[in-house]
């Protein structure tokens, strides 16, 4: 799919950049917001949302969400051939079992990790 793959390489760009400047060591101490222009784009990626993460190895990817620039620490954003990518800090804690930063607190499973295991890590 040339839409997930030009997202893709357009999400390592600006995490790339993020991790150059030392603001991040993986892609997972990320999170992604994609504005999305192109209707067919939009589609596909809406089709995909709830594995969007996962895809890209971050721990979040928003479509068409709002960036507020003045409330992260830091932020990078590229654009590609179908809108733009903002790469910027996670909103949640690191979950200790996935390592996604996605979990409600810090040392506490996110839901998904939770739902999995059954029992919260303490």
């Amino acid at each position: 799919m040339p839409i997930l793959s030009r997202t893709h390489d357009a999400i390592n760009a600006a995490v790339e950049k993020a991790r150059g400047q030392k603001w991040l060591g993986s892609g997972l101490q990320s999170s992604v917001v994609l504005q999305v222009e192109s209707p067919q784009a939009l589609e596909v990626l809406q089709k995909f949302a709830d594995d969007l993460d996962v895809i890209f190895v971050v721990s979040s990817v928003e479509i068409n969400g709002q960036v507020d620039a003045d409330k992260v620490e830091w932020i990078v954003e590229k654009d590609f051939e179908y809108g733009t990518v903002f790469a910027l800090p996670p909103k949640q804690a690191k979950c200790p079992r996935c390592w996604r930063y996605v979990a409600p607190v810090e040392d506490k499973l996110c839901g998904r990790c939770y739902a999995i295991v059954g029992e919260d890590v303490d």
